[in-house]
């Protein structure tokens, strides 16, 4: 897994648990825990890559909110949606290849989202 930023990890240790995923989950309705379901039971995935993973959708959803106050839907999100979202983490925030090569690996996972 990559380095994560001091944020990332602070947001782990603080704000990523239990009571927060079920609560993005009821918010976004986009079957975010059954995804943390999957990952951590089926996939078997550490604790720690769930949290990460969990965290990436919630930087996603957090991106798509004012699109989706919109009448974006889940079903609506194409690879020019992801590719917008990809350039504003690199240009606006700053990420690495590296960790935008894990979001991209959160999105994709079971085909979720179209391949970017």
């Amino acid at each position: 897994m990559d380095k994560i930023s001091n944020n990332e990890n602070l947001i782990l240790n603080n704000s990523v648990d239990k009571n927060s995923v079920d609560n993005l989950s009821q918010i976004r309705g986009y079957y975010i825990k059954d995804f943390i379901n999957y990952i951590s039971i089926e996939e078997n995935l550490s604790s720690r890559t769930v949290k990460v993973y969990a965290y990436d959708l919630k930087i996603f959803f957090d991106y798509l909110k004012p699109f989706l106050d919109r009448e974006l839907t889940l079903e609506s999100i194409d690879e020019r949606t992801l590719r917008e979202f990809l350039t504003y983490l690199k240009l606006e925030k700053n990420y690495t290849p590296k960790a935008l090569n894990r979001k991209i690996a959160t999105l994709n996972w079971g085909n979720i989202f179209p391949k970017c």
